[in-house]
């Protein structure tokens, strides 16, 4: 199964200028031969995009039945190509950070919300419009079977025995992120850092970080990680993709 980690050049708050920009990465992976092609964390609006201001915020949290979901359930079946993609989510009128993975055929396949709260400013701690999940999922494609783990969900150490628990049920962990260290930080410590994390799980995790090229903000960087060895790398410092082979 031949896997595509995309980052391409996105922003902080301009939803459709990503869009536009991740339907073009989901075209360079279709020329690459992909068969799923995964996106980093809230990468559809832009890391930024919430204000935690509700009235702002909401319009900007798409439906499961949005244009902008339709645009990419068209595209993934255009292309035969599944797509994972963070984005804010708006269900019933609660606003959640999720992911979304469409199959080749344009369906909805898997929606995991994020349970980890470091997405959230402090004044949305308590608002109950700003809404987390409760677990974990697994789902399955092209035969393999993945869960998703964004950013935080997979720092929080109350957390890592239900990653452990899914550990001998998953062929790869999907690990979605922000993260805005400069390269410097990066290189210096950073990198090791989260793939010292890595260390305790036996399946590969494919991190996959935005590219925003505004300076001190994420500047990308993709790697599959098997207990801290890196097996692929898209080095951080310049937006594309990294394929990769999940056997």
């Amino acid at each position: 199964m031949k896997i595509v980690l995309a980052t391409p050049q996105l922003t902080l708050d301009q939803p459709a200028v990503n869009l536009l920009a991740i339907l073009k990465a989901c075209q360079e992976a279709h020329g690459a031969g992909a068969d799923l092609v995964l996106f980093g964390e809230a990468a559809l609006q832009g890391f930024e995009a919430m204000t935690f201001d509700y009235q702002h915020d909401i319009p900007l949290a798409v439906g499961l039945s949005s244009p902008e979901i339709a645009c990419l359930c068209q595209t993934a079946k255009d292309l035969s190509l599944a797509i994972g993609v963070g984005l804010y989510l708006n269900i019933q009128g609660g606003i959640f950070s999720a992911y979304l993975v469409i199959d080749k055929e344009g369906q909805q396949l898997a929606l995991y919300k994020r349970i980890s709260s470091g997405w959230l400013e402090a004044k949305a701690l308590t608002n109950a419009d700003y809404r987390m999940g409760r677990e974990a999922i697994i789902f399955e494609l092209e035969g393999k079977t993945f869960t998703i783990m964004l950013c935080g969900d997979y720092w929080e150490d109350d957390l890592l025995p239900l990653w452990v628990e899914l550990d001998d049920q998953v062929d790869a962990f999907i690990w979605p992120v922000h993260c805005d260290y400069s390269l410097e930080e990066w290189s210096s410590g950073e990198r090791q850092a989260y793939a010292d994390r890595t260390q305790i799980m036996f399946k590969p995790i494919l991190f996959i970080n935005n590219y925003v090229k505004d300076q001190g903000r994420a500047k990308g960087g993709a790697y599959v990680w098997l207990q801290g060895h890196t097996l692929a790398a898209q080095e951080a410092g310049q937006a594309g993709l990294l394929v990769w082979e999940l056997t």
